[in-house]
């Protein structure tokens, strides 16, 4: 965000908004098209959402839930390590630009 729009907060609505979309908050995602579901697996929220769901809404025990929260957390996993490897040059080249 630092690196593609000046202000952040835009483009942290528009993530916002597409993630909503895209994961489950809105409406469950088997609505959308096959790729769109295709692009909502590989994001952390839709399996937590799952998770919430069987969860509070099904009383699902722990144990069948257990698959989607670790690849919940595999994902969060591979997206925070994504991040930390691309933040300094996304800083440097923000910091770079500003001045």
């Amino acid at each position: 965000m630092l690196e593609f729009a000046g202000e952040a907060h835009i483009s942290q609505n528009t993530v916002f908004l597409a993630v909503s979309l895209l994961c489950g908050i809105t409406f469950p995602n088997s609505y959308l098209p096959a790729p769109a579901q295709w692009l909502a697996e590989l994001l952390p929220v839709t399996p937590a959402m799952d998770v919430l769901r069987d969860a509070l809404g099904q009383g699902r025990p722990f144990s069948d839930l257990l698959p989607r929260l670790v690849t919940c957390l595999a994902l969060s996993a591979g997206c925070l390590l994504l991040g930390l490897r691309l933040l300094p040059a996304a800083e440097r080249r923000a910091v770079e630009r500003g001045f």
